[in-house]
């Protein structure tokens, strides 16, 4: 029964997101158009495209580029980069790298995320108003049962059929504003040069 409360709870509340197998990676073509910085000393160089979509690139949390494809220049070591989408600025995702002394290629597809707040919303308050009523027509039917009124019966039971009608909009409402994700996938590697 606790787990039947907790699904529940998590379908209102939380909106237990539907997780879809990973974007398929980017093919393994160097975009045109970039060139990239000269080699420095300590200094790891790094060519960036979000798969042909318009995108900002962030490092370590500061914005090293506006738009991608692009190629910078960073400290050699780990870094964690950003992608966010032009379009969506809520669309975004992290990419851990290590950079060396060869130049690395990094081509990511950024996930998908949906987002259905009404139909959450709308979850929410049928669940509420449904439940209300289910206790209001309990409340009432029980009056009509213990004094053997069938009219406090017949109301009773009206409104708690009502509310049962909005318990199950709302757990429907909840089901079909269920947040979905597809996450993102990347292709890197190390590039030659002469």
């Amino acid at each position: 029964m606790k787990v039947g409360y907790l699904a529940l709870g998590c379908v209102l509340l939380a909106g237990c997101a539907v997780t879809y197998p990973p974007l398929a990676a980017p093919a393994q073509e160097v975009p045109s158009g970039v060139e990239l910085p000269p080699a420095g000393a300590g200094a790891g160089r790094l060519l960036v495209d979000a798969n042909g979509e318009p995108a900002r690139l962030t490092a370590d949390g500061a914005t090293v580029c506006a738009n991608v494809p692009c190629a910078v220049s960073l400290p050699r070591g780990r870094h964690r980069l950003t992608l966010f989408a032009h379009e969506n600025a809520a669309r975004f995702d992290d990419l851990e790298v290590d950079l060396g002394e060869r130049p690395l290629v990094v081509r990511h597809a950024i996930g998908v995320r949906r987002e259905s707040p009404t139909l959450r919303g709308l979850a929410v308050v049928a669940f509420t108003l449904g439940a209300t009523l289910v206790v209001a027509g309990a409340s009432v039917a029980s009056v009509g049962f213990l004094d053997s009124s069938p009219t406090w019966r017949t109301a009773g039971g009206s409104v708690a059929v009502t509310g049962l009608i909005g318990l199950g909009l709302g757990v429907s409402f909840a089901l079909a504003g269920r947040p979905e994700r597809w996450p993102g996938a990347t292709r890197t590697w190390m590039l030659e040069t002469r």
